[in-house]
């Protein structure tokens, strides 16, 4: 894959690494479950516990490197067992992803070595895909359940894979950590990817939390016709949610802007999924490449100046007699 030359762009005042730990780090104490207290088979459960407490002990002063390091190593010694002993190739993908994650973290101030550490992470979100997409192909009789997850999976790594094929200095996205997807005390700060900005001169380094749906979030024309029952589901969907949180729908940013270039296309089709993969294999035409660019962009401006698409969560007053 040839990626974008992004040379003429100025680096930003803050890495886009050091913004990830930075996020992590402020974002990580209400949610964190000490990793000591979560059984060792758990394997990424306890490796995002110590990246998380790694990054915590970067951000906060006095900066604790020597303590950093150590959770990272240990997060690395649980997702490496995780690798030794899981058959599934899609996990295992991911896992290979966050152990080149956090190689990136330690060498965040090498930046040579963060865009090297980028491009790998990219192709692995490019594997996984596939590895996805395959599967769904390949069992087409699945469980609605089953189907819906790989699907789901497949809408994230999507999200990741848009924002990734760009390699840009100023923009990245990675995969939630554990306990930022699957936390259970706080169900409406859930979030499936993590986008980081971070900007030359005096901007300060910003992030977005995203969540990623498979069904219609009655944002597209799709819901239009669909009429009053999508807008209730729309509303019991965002109510989930807070509104730090941005939602983003395989219907509505990659299946239905699709419609207009190919009729044809299947909503199980995948078309932006398949276009990721063709051009990471070099076998995409230029005009291919630029529906990319324009679902890519349009992705970014939803979520970063779309207030429609904010979670409408309400903390439940409480009141007295």
């Amino acid at each position: 894959m040839r990626y974008p030359d992004v040379k003429a762009y100025e680096q930003p005042s803050l890495g886009l690494a050091e913004a990830y730990i930075y996020f992590i780090g402020h974002n990580s104490e209400q949610f964190i479950t000490p990793p000591e207290s979560i059984p060792r088979r758990q394997f990424t459960e306890r490796a995002s516990a110590f990246i998380g407490r790694g990054c915590m002990a970067l951000a906060h002063p006095p900066h604790r490197k020597h303590q950093a390091l150590e959770n990272f190593r240990a997060a690395e010694e649980s997702l490496v067992n995780h690798v030794n002993t899981t058959t599934d190739p899609s996990k295992a993908e991911k896992v290979q992803r966050q152990l080149e994650a956090i190689n990136m973290l330690k060498r965040r101030r090498e930046p040579a070595e963060v865009r090297r550490s980028r491009r790998i992470q990219h192709g692995s979100v490019i594997h996984e895909l596939a590895i996805v997409k395959k599967a769904l192909e390949d069992r087409p009789l699945l469980k609605s359940s089953e189907a819906g997850k790989l699907r789901s999976r497949a809408n994230e790594l999507t999200v990741l894979g848009l924002v990734g094929r760009l390699q840009h200095p100023w923009i990245a996205a990675w995969d939630a950590l554990d306990y930022h997807e699957h936390h259970q005390g706080i169900p409406q700060n859930n979030f499936d990817v993590l986008l980081i900005t971070s900007l030359p001169g005096d901007h300060e380094a910003g992030s977005k939390k995203i969540q990623v749906k498979s069904e219609c979030i009655g944002l597209c024309k799709t819901s239009s016709a669909a009429g009053e029952q999508v807008v209730a589901s729309r509303r019991e969907v965002f109510a989930h949610y807070d509104s730090s949180v941005k939602l983003v729908s395989g219907c509505c940013d990659f299946y239905a802007p699709l419609e207009t270039v190919n009729k044809h296309a299947s909503r199980r089709s995948m078309p932006v999924a398949e276009l990721l993969l063709r051009e990471f294999n070099d076998d995409c035409s230029s005009r291919d490449q630029l529906v990319l660019d324009q679902v890519g962009n349009d992705l970014l401006l939803n979520i970063t100046s779309d207030d429609r698409r904010r979670g409408e969560f309400v903390v439940p007053q409480l009141t007295g007699e």
